[in-house]
Parts: structure tokens; C-alpha cells; sequence
């Protein structure tokens, strides 16, 4: 019988030494938000859509095949009030002013995708996976050691079946100390970021 090791919970603070993102790998596209009193309001577009009166000018719009005019149109007539689902507060100027000139200029270059931070879907919460955390802690201990284990660049190359860098830094996969470092994800908060 395999008896697992006795594990101690531990509580410590991180500081961030530089400005984090851990993305969904999916963006924002810009007809799904628009940005007003410094919030990102993620929009309601199909009830909008439903709700605007003047059908002939919005359908002329969408049909006009000009990406920036269509979503200056909607940046210019949807009601956050209205048709806002959910909003995250803004504390980064250069976005505001990114998405001010794409909208007044009608730019067609610049679409203003937006790739979002892990949000936890009932809350809204923005979080980190602690697998991120673990992985960079992994990181930093592995670089740390790459010296000491005498991890050369053929090490990093090796195919499947060979020993490579991970095994010489940690050992073999059952015997590898990281497997017992449990970190739960961190919540930030609906508004901590975008």
C-alpha cells in the first residue's frame, strides 16, 4: 500500500514584478463591446440589433462592407445603459485613447481586438489558473538549476523516450517534487482588469 507524504498547507503573498497577462487565447471582437465613461461594456448586439429603429440605415451599414463605419455606428448609437450585459472599469489611458481615435477615425487598420484575462464565468471574477503559477514557478526553479544538472541545448532537443532537461533538473516523472505543489487559481475581482 502507497502512502502518500504528509502535505503542509502554506500561505504566501506574491508581488508582481511586472505586468501580467494570462489570456483565454480568444479576442474580443469589436462589434461584441464598445467602451464608454472609461468601462468596457461587453454588448448585447442581437438586441440591439432588434431594438434599433431606423432598420434601413442600420441594414445599409452592415451591407456598406466598411468594417469602421459599421462598428463606429454601433459605437455611436448602442446605449450602454440599455444594452450592456456585463462592464469592466478601465485603468489603462492608452487603451482609451487607442479606441477613441479607431472610432472617430473610422480606421480600418486598426481594429481594436481586445484579448481578454481568465474570468470566471457565474462571477465575472478575473483570475489566474494556478497551473500559470505553478508553471512559472517551475520555470524559475528549472533556470535556476540548469547549470547544476548540466542541461546543455541537446537536452532541450531530444525526442520522446530520452531523458531531456525536465528529467535532469527534477528527475524521473513519479519522483518529481513538483507534483506535490498544490496552488489553487487567485481571483482578482470583476473589475481588476480587462
Amino acid at each position: 500500500m502507497y502512502n502518500m507524504p504528509q502535505l503542509k498547507k502554506h500561505r504566501i503573498n506574491l508581488h508582481l514584478l511586472t505586468p501580467l497577462h494570462v489570456g483565454t487565447g480568444q479576442d474580443i471582437d469589436p462589434f461584441s463591446y464598445m467602451i464608454e465613461g472609461g468601462r468596457l461594456h461587453f454588448i448585447d448586439l442581437i438586441k440591439w440589433i432588434d431594438a434599433f429603429q431606423d432598420k434601413n440605415t442600420l441594414n445599409k451599414m452592415v451591407e456598406s462592407d466598411n468594417f469602421a463605419a459599421v462598428r463606429t455606428f454601433i459605437a455611436k448609437h448602442v446605449s450602454a445603459k440599455d444594452f450592456s450585459i456585463a462592464s469592466i472599469s478601465i485603468d489603462c489611458q492608452n487603451l482609451l485613447d487607442t479606441y477613441k481615435r479607431a472610432i472617430d477615425n473610422q480606421d480600418p487598420r486598426n481594429q481594436v481586438l481586445i484579448s481578454p484575462m481568465m474570468r470566471n464565468e457565474v462571477n465575472m471574477d478575473a483570475y489566474i489558473p494556478g497551473s500559470s503559477i505553478k508553471g512559472a514557478i517551475r520555470t524559475a526553479i528549472a533556470n535556476r538549476f540548469v547549470d547544476i544538472a548540466r542541461v546543455t541545448s541537446s537536452d532541450v532537443r531530444r525526442s520522446m523516450g530520452n531523458p531531456d532537461y525536465n528529467e535532469k533538473i527534477f528527475g524521473r516523472i513519479n519522483n518529481d517534487p513538483m507534483k506535490w505543489l498544490k496552488i489553487p487559481d487567485v481571483s482578482f475581482g470583476s473589475d481588476a482588469t480587462v
